[in-house]
């Protein structure tokens, strides 16, 4: 405001001196009407001037009123202020003594960490140190238990369940040459023309395992729907094949040469007298071989590593087919088909029995050595090794020292006809010290004697 409540006050103070001062005496007397003008009109003056007063009065009681209500808000702030500034310096207080806490956990979990670190690298070498100890574990485990297994002397089967095996198979080999010889006579008989060539290369095939004249007398022998030199050469070849299953370790010549010297070399270092340590390439292992049983799981533990392998029947087969096309049979026609699935599966069939031969023979028996047998071609006639397959009771084969017996001594056997069994059994010699070999034949292989074929 322009003009203040002290100016305003001020002024009025003025105006009522002026007032007094400038009243008339009541002896002014013409000019009293005039003065009274005067009057009127300042205290009309004074009388705006008061109320303007009074409202400037009025307007500043409001202004501080409002200005102490100001005041008191801006207490009521600054009282709010400090309660704040008290409380926040409380909190501060605890957020520093949280701080210094989290500080000092903060250590503690530090240490812990690396603490805990250490375990875990401590952890990681025991766990390291287990498995070796338990892969050492296993080692000596299996050691033992290979070393057990090789000590091992209880016989699971008996020469004589093998011996029968072996009789059964013999009986089978006969069934599927009878079963071939129909099959040529049936074609024969059919009138089915036959290429001479095939014929004469079959003949010559042939003819690389027995003489000219052997096979001329089959081819021969067929013709007349004599059938038994033909079923012999069929039987031959069935017993070569199983013979060769059941000894073999491997289809592979080159490892079989070698496994068979290693075995060989095994079973004749079988002494008491003194003990030899003999390496087996499949275990890596070195034994004592004072014990025939050693020698005996040698065996089965390397069958049971090889007893997969499988065998390559082409070349017998290939044979089978040579006879029968020298004896005039021709492959033609859908019976065709039909007859070699049946051939084969019997084929099947021997072979699987002869892999049983082998695994009774190779993990069954090992207290003794026993082994198929199979008379060469050319050998001499021996009743105590074989046994005359065409022999029905006249006593040719008894052994009786006869003029009879005695011719059959000379002759040279035709083939094989049927496999044998033999098993060796080591004993102890007349020194106490020394072990002796004992052979026993179990079962007598069947030949066919030249004298059979003498109607021929």
């Amino acid at each position: 405001m322009a003009t203040t409540i002290s100016d305003n006050l001020t002024q009025a103070n003025q105006g009522n001196s002026f007032n007094q001062c400038a009243w008339p005496s009541a002896q002014a007397g013409p000019s009293l009407s005039g003065w009274k003008d005067n009057h009127d009109s300042e205290r009309a003056a004074w009388e705006a001037q008061k109320r303007e007063l009074e409202k400037i009065i009025e307007q500043t009681t409001t202004e501080k009123q409002i200005q102490d209500a100001e005041i008191f808000d801006l207490h009521l702030q600054l009282a709010s202020a400090k309660e704040s500034i008290s409380r926040l310096r409380q909190d501060s207080k605890g957020l520093s003594d949280t701080l210094h806490v989290e500080r000092e956990r903060g250590k503690e979990m530090k240490g812990m960490l690396n603490e805990f670190e250490q375990l875990k690298r401590n952890h990681r070498q025991l766990v390291k140190d287990h498995g070796l100890k338990v892969k050492l574990l296993k080692t000596r485990t299996e050691e033992l238990a290979l070393a057990q297994a090789f000590m091992t002397t209880a016989d699971t089967c008996s020469v004589a369940d093998i011996s029968r095996m072996v009789e059964q198979l013999n009986d089978e080999m006969y069934q599927l040459a009878v079963l071939i010889s129909d099959a040529v006579l049936h074609a024969k008989s059919s009138g089915t023309a036959v290429s001479p060539e095939n014929v004469v290369q079959a003949r010559g095939a042939l003819e690389q395992i027995w003489n000219e004249e052997l096979v001329r007398r089959m081819h021969m022998a067929v013709a007349e729907e004599d059938t038994i030199l033909f079923e012999c050469f069929v039987q031959y070849n069935l017993a070569n094949w199983c013979h060769d299953v059941v000894r073999s370790f491997v289809d592979n010549p080159d490892a079989e040469e070698h496994l068979q010297a290693l075995w060989k070399g095994i079973n004749q270092s079988r002494e008491f007298s003194f003990a030899r340590y003999v390496a087996c390439p499949l275990t890596r292992f070195c034994f004592v071989t004072e014990e025939p049983s050693i020698a005996r799981n040698w065996l089965a533990i390397t069958y049971s590593e090889l007893k997969t392998q499988q065998f390559n029947s082409s070349h017998t087969m290939q044979d089978l087919s040579n006879l029968m096309r020298a004896s005039g049979w021709a492959p033609e026609g859908e019976a065709v088909a039909k007859f070699k699935e049946q051939v084969e599966s019997k084929f099947a069939d021997l072979t699987a029995k002869a892999r049983k031969i082998k695994q009774m023979v190779f993990e069954g028996i090992l207290s003794a050595d026993v082994r198929t047998s199979l008379i060469p071609l050319g050998d001499c006639y021996d009743p105590e090794e074989m046994e005359d397959a065409h022999d029905m009771g006249s006593g040719k084969g008894s052994g009786t020292g006869s003029s009879v017996f005695g011719a059959m001594m000379l002759q040279e056997i035709v083939c094989t006809v049927g496999l044998g069994l033999v098993a060796t059994r080591r004993r102890e010699g007349s020194d106490k010290q020394t072990k002796v070999e004992e052979r026993t034949v179990v079962l007598k292989p069947k030949v066919l004697l030249p004298s059979t074929l003498d109607h021929l």
